[in-house]
């Protein structure tokens, strides 16, 4: 998680993270290849599960309306275009 100004006011700090990330666990999986990702990065990755958790936060009223995962990450994208096929 990240604060929210934090990703407003320096975006690029927040894919350098993502990036440092990702560069970690694929040095991690090339040393000890793994059959199933257990931790998946980038939205597309986890948009399943994501979606079966909005789905079970509407069911329980924990949000007002169903929301897409589009929605949810809107702001991230608006930020990231540039960048966005880094980070999916």
């Amino acid at each position: 998680m990240v604060r929210k100004d934090m990703f407003q006011h320096r975006p690029d700090i927040v894919t350098q993270i993502y990036q440092l990330l990702a560069q970690s666990k694929a040095r991690a999986e090339h040393d000890k290849p793994v059959a199933v990702d257990l931790t998946p990065f980038g939205v597309e990755a986890n948009r399943k599960a994501l979606e079966v958790l909005i789905r079970n936060a509407t069911d329980q009223k924990l949000l007002p309306r169903p929301l897409t995962v589009d929605e949810i990450f809107e702001d991230f994208y608006k930020l990231n275009k540039s960048n966005i096929s880094d980070l999916t």
